[in-house]
């Protein structure tokens, strides 16, 4: 779910995201609380111009620790809270 290539930070759907980075084990247990926590989603077809495909109500960000913005992203108050 990139907005576009030329977005800042890469956005992803939080369950596409688990699929490609945590066991199905653990999949299982997030999606159960997932879909306890997220009790209405609803989006449109298209954002900027781009078709979504898979949407879960929860949108993340992952940048690499060599990204331009990694570092800037770790002085944010949610950030700090959450390592």
């Amino acid at each position: 779910m990139d907005f576009s290539s030329s977005f800042p930070v890469r956005l992803y759907d939080f369950k596409s995201f688990l699929k490609s980075n945590v066991s199905t084990q653990k999949q299982d247990v997030i999606n159960q609380i997932l879909d306890q926590a997220v009790i209405y989603k609803v989006n449109t077809p298209t954002f900027l111009g781009n078709e979504i495909n898979e949407f879960c109500g929860v949108t993340v960000s992952y940048l690499k620790k060599d990204d331009p913005y990694f570092d800037y992203y770790r002085t944010l108050n949610w950030w700090i809270d959450g390592h």
